[in-house]
């Protein structure tokens, strides 16, 4: 849904900061247990001297939601992104990238703010007077009010764009990605389904996810990638959410990646409840299994790495050392597959969930 606001229009999440441009991102949400918002939302803006927006009323109070703030002066500095409604506050403190989009979160609660001015006592320049403006011409973190003197307030940024109409999505968020699925469109557009794989609306992050189910005496489902797969550096980072459930075989492949003559040149498999990281159509293979158990119906975030001749597996941010592989030969990714594919037909009933499927060159991690 589009909403217009400040003079600008935001699509999605694409902000309307144009190419170039020095701006935020942050992604609101309010924290468990916080109290709905009583009043409209508004947010301020400011650096490390002053305020560089007045107070805004966003066109929605709807929580989760995002917020861009762009045309930020062209420097590396500190923002502090400030939102409250009722009796909740938040705040972001985002260091800007020149040139680029930067990203924040903000949580919407109840934190001190002893002074009653709306700035939170965390990020406040003088927290026992009231400076909404937060004036603080020197830059030493004690603020024109507790003794100072007062700044220009020329300059302005422009709080361009909110969207509180429902929760962000990761690719939405990260547009630089280069594969991203988040499966929140609800259709497998980017894939090419075998077996009993669909899209379900029990995710593992969002509101849907790709659901991979074997019935007893299948070989398993695949979701092979049906758009060109990126071309991928020499170093190169994938990671995707899974969950598994039922009662999983020994082995079965779980993320494959196939070289450009179909080849599959590096597959995470799960071997006897226990994560494996093996190496296909190499000169030397490669089969490694881990002492890292995955469990049933427990979700992990699982990334890999591949770069210079070394291949790394990490289970919710930290490395199975167990499975790193060096001397790795290069090849040309062409093809992936998210798949519960089986050396035998399955025993018994079981499935895979998966969301949140990314590669990039640079190392994605867990967060959204």
């Amino acid at each position: 849904m589009a909403r217009a606001f400040g003079g600008c229009l935001l699509v999605l999440l694409s902000g309307c900061s144009a190419s170039g441009d020095t701006s935020i991102l942050v992604e609101i949400s309010l924290a468990a247990g916080a109290p709905q918002p009583t009043a409209l939302l508004t947010a301020r803006v400011y650096d490390d001297s002053h305020a560089l927006t007045p107070s805004r009323a966003l066109p929605s109070s709807g929580l989760p939601g995002r917020l861009v703030v762009s045309h930020l002066p062209a420097t590396a500095q500190r923002i502090r992104v400030i939102v409250g409604g009722g009796s909740v506050l938040g705040v972001a403190v985002v260091q800007t990238i020149p040139g680029q989009q930067a990203k924040g979160l903000l949580v919407l609660g109840t934190p001190a703010d002893r002074d009653g001015d709306g700035v939170p006592d965390s990020v406040d320049v003088c927290p026992n007077v009231p400076d909404p403006d937060q004036l603080d011409d020197d830059k030493d973190g004690v603020g024109n009010a507790c003794g100072g003197v007062i700044l220009d307030l020329s300059s302005l940024a422009d709080l361009s764009s909110a969207d509180l109409s429902g929760p962000p999505t990761p690719c939405n968020m990260h547009p630089e990605y280069l594969f991203c699925d988040d499966f929140e469109s609800g259709a497998l557009g980017k894939w090419q389904a075998t077996g009993n794989a669909t899209i379900t609306t029990n995710a593992l992050d969002g509101t849907s996810s790709a659901l991979l189910s074997v019935p007893a005496g299948d070989v398993g489902a695949a979701l092979n990638t049906a758009t060109p797969f990126p071309t991928l550096s020499g170093d190169f980072w994938g990671r995707v959410r899974m969950e598994l459930s039922g009662s999983p075989p020994g082995y079965f492949s779980i993320f494959s990646i196939y070289d450009s003559s179909g080849i599959p040149g590096m597959v995470f498999g799960i071997n006897s409840g226990f994560i494996s990281n093996d190496e296909y159509g190499f000169t030397t293979n490669a089969h490694t299994v881990s002492g890292t158990a995955i469990n049933t119906n427990t979700p992990y975030c699982v990334e890999w790495h591949v770069g210079g001749g070394t291949v790394q597996v990490f289970v919710d941010g930290t490395e199975v050392t167990a499975l790193k592989l060096t001397g790795h030969e290069a090849f040309t990714p062409g093809k992936l597959s998210v798949t519960t594919a089986l050396t035998a037909a399955a025993a018994a009933s079981f499935s895979c969930r998966f969301d949140d499927i990314v590669f990039d060159d640079l190392r994605i991690g867990c967060g959204p």
